[in-house]
């Protein structure tokens, strides 16, 4: 009994890792522009954060300030995810 219980467990935990993987990143999840805060500026630039997902660039948010992006940017390499900064000018 102990050992069929021991095998479901393990089939069941290698069937969730499997699809785990498979999942899109948080970034692709749920996508938020920033410009809802101030959307009358033109004089500024915008700073976009991209990740890469299976070798495209994605965009994750973008952002008033270069300090804020970069941070965003750090904490998603730190959790295994190459990200870019990118200048854009509002539209």
């Amino acid at each position: 009994m102990f050992r069929k219980l021991l095998i479901a467990a393990t089939i069941a935990a290698g069937s969730f890792a499997g699809t785990a993987a498979f999942a899109d990143p948080p970034a692709l999840q749920g996508r938020h522009d920033g410009r809802d805060r101030d959307s009358g500026r033109h004089d500024r630039a915008d700073y976009r954060v991209s990740i890469r997902h299976f070798g495209h660039w994605h965009t994750y948010r973008t952002y008033d300030d270069r300090d804020d992006a970069e941070r965003v940017a750090r904490q998603l390499e730190r959790r295994g995810y190459d990200a870019k900064i990118e200048r854009v000018r509002p539209r």
